[in-house]
């Protein structure tokens, strides 16, 4: 989980506890569903990655980078892309053709 979706739901989670304290159980309730859908639904790409969602089987885009939000029983990350480059070291042998 990413920091702003964490400082949110602890922020949403935490009023849901105050009010549930003064109002009684019922009454804070609602806060702690919204923290667990913002929790669900709130993610954040690096600047190097690219997340692949899916909304019920069909592309819906590539994401990225930033703060995005999703459908939590609808959309679906299936891949994260990493853009960074990445070397391999490897010997003259092994690059010569015949």
């Amino acid at each position: 989980m990413n920091p702003i979706t964490l400082f949110l739901t602890a922020v949403l989670a935490l009023i849901g506890a105050g009010i549930g304290v003064l109002a009684g159980p019922w009454a804070g309730a609602p806060f702690f569903v919204i923290a667990a859908l913002v929790a669900a639904s709130l993610k954040m790409a690096n600047t190097w990655q690219r997340f692949v969602v899916l909304r019920a089987g069909n592309l819906l885009g590539v994401r990225g980078p930033g703060l995005f939000m999703i459908v939590p029983v609808l959309d679906n990350v299936v891949a994260v892309i990493d853009q960074r480059i990445q070397t391999t070291a490897f010997n003259a042998e092994e690059a010569l053709t015949r």
